[in-house]
This record gives structure tokens, C-alpha cells and sequence, in this order.
């Protein structure tokens, strides 16, 4: 296969591979699960089948400009793990992922607060409706303004039938997707400057929906969404 040297493609291009963890279940009952650990500064891991001999190779993915890794010796790689067990529920419960890594370096945990969550996320993955407020950023009226394309998913009507669900349920938090602007050109493009972490599109009224959360006892979580632009986002994280 031809590699493709576009940013928005810069993944392992492979229709039979799979990002760990892989979890398989052979024909007697038994499981094995492949993965990683102690994954640190370097590249993870894909898997990928031979579709003639069921063999699986490993790849890791590269950064937009085709690297690996940025590496200062001495350097360890992460450890790769196979656990394999009679019974699903051994896998999950196994610690060797955990020991693998290093012990947390946190001496208060107490403020970490486990959480179910549900998101307004899923049906744009599926095309019922979208991330952008508009179809494109120039996409504008006589004022300047975007023009809006209707399938904008993150506003607020939409976010409040999500919080009452949420405190109809007993879950605790709703994660909000596609609130901030910039999600008319963010994918694909060699951008620094794409997104806004503080302003959000005129049909997501943030001091409402907090109001109307808090009311419910849910709590809204912010979606940041950085397309790569890491420096651009370290730019606006305190003020976001």
C-alpha cells in the first residue's frame, strides 16, 4: 500500500489494524488480551493481521512528519503484555498493566472523583448531526458572522435534553463536544492557531447550562479538542 504523506493521514494506513488493547477468544474458551505498558514519551502501538497466515506485526505511529520517537539515551521502551486466561473477568481484574508502570507520584488522591458520564459526541459520529456550527469558516453573512448549517449538535436545547437525562439516570456528568468555535477548518490542516478554549458559538450559552446543570446535580465537563497544536493550547489552558 502507498504510504500518504498527508497530515490528516499520518496513521498507520492499514484496513486490518487495530490500536491495543486487542482482546481475542480462541475457538476453545480461551482469552488473550495483547497490550502495553509504562508508555512514555514514544510512539504507540498498532497491530496488524496477515490475512493469510493470521500472524500479527507490530507498527508504531508516527507524528505528522513520519517519526517515531524523540528519544535521549539511556531510554526503555515500553513493555508489550500478554495476558491470557480461561475467564474474561481474569483479564479485567489482572495488575499487571498496573505494576508494569511507574507508582503514581501523587500523595493526595482524595480529589479525583470517579465518575460516569454520558456525551454529546456520539451522534455526530454517526452523521446525525455535526460539530461545526457552520459548513465552512468563510461561510459568513454581511456582519461577519457564521452562517449556522442547523446540524450543530453542541447548543444549548440539545445540551439540556442531555443533562435531564443525565439526572433522570443518576449520571453524574455530561461531556460537551463541539461548543468552542474553530470546528470549520480544524482536521487535516497545518494549523498552529485553530481553535478558541473561551469562546463559545452563539447557540451554546455556557453560564446557562452550568446554571441549569448545577441544578440537576450533573456536572458539565469541557471538551477540548487541540488538533495538534499542543502550543496553542498551553497558550489559552489557564484562561480556559
Amino acid at each position: 500500500m502507498k504510504e500518504s504523506k498527508d497530515i490528516a493521514v499520518r496513521v498507520a494506513p492499514d484496513a486490518y489494524a487495530v490500536q491495543t488493547p486487542l482482546m481475542l477468544k480462541t475457538d476453545d474458551g480461551l482469552y488473550i488480551n495483547i497490550h502495553e505498558a509504562a508508555l512514555v514519551n514514544y510512539a504507540a502501538m498498532q497491530l496488524h493481521v496477515n490475512v493469510a497466515t493470521f500472524q500479527l506485526s507490530s507498527n508504531l505511529v508516527p507524528d505528522a512528519t513520519g517519526n517515531k520517537a524523540y528519544l535521549h539515551a539511556p531510554f526503555a521502551t515500553p513493555w508489550r503484555t500478554i495476558i491470557v486466561s480461561n475467564r474474561a473477568t481474569e483479564i479485567l481484574a489482572s495488575k499487571m498493566i498496573l505494576n508494569l508502570n511507574e507508582p503514581a507520584k501523587l500523595q493526595q488522591t482524595d480529589w479525583i472523583k470517579p465518575m460516569k458520564f454520558i456525551g454529546v459526541w456520539w451522534e455526530m459520529q454517526t452523521g446525525k448531526t455535526g460539530w461545526k456550527y457552520s459548513d465552512a469558516s468563510d461561510n459568513t453573512d454581511a456582519a461577519g458572522n457564521l452562517i449556522p448549517n442547523e446540524k450543530h449538535a453542541a447548543n444549548t436545547a440539545n445540551v439540556k435534553r442531555y443533562i435531564d437525562f443525565a439526572a433522570a439516570n443518576k449520571i453524574k456528568g455530561v461531556l460537551v463536544e463541539g461548543w468552542n468555535i474553530g470546528w470549520e477548518d480544524w482536521f487535516g490542516n497545518w494549523k498552529e492557531n485553530t481553535f478558541n478554549f473561551v469562546k463559545a458559538y452563539p447557540d451554546f450559552d455556557v453560564a446557562a447550562l452550568q446554571q441549569y446543570a448545577a441544578d440537576r446535580n450533573v456536572n458539565i465537563i469541557m471538551h477540548n479538542e487541540t488538533s495538534g497544536a499542543v502550543t496553542d493550547y498551553e497558550r489559552q489552558l489557564d484562561t480556559a
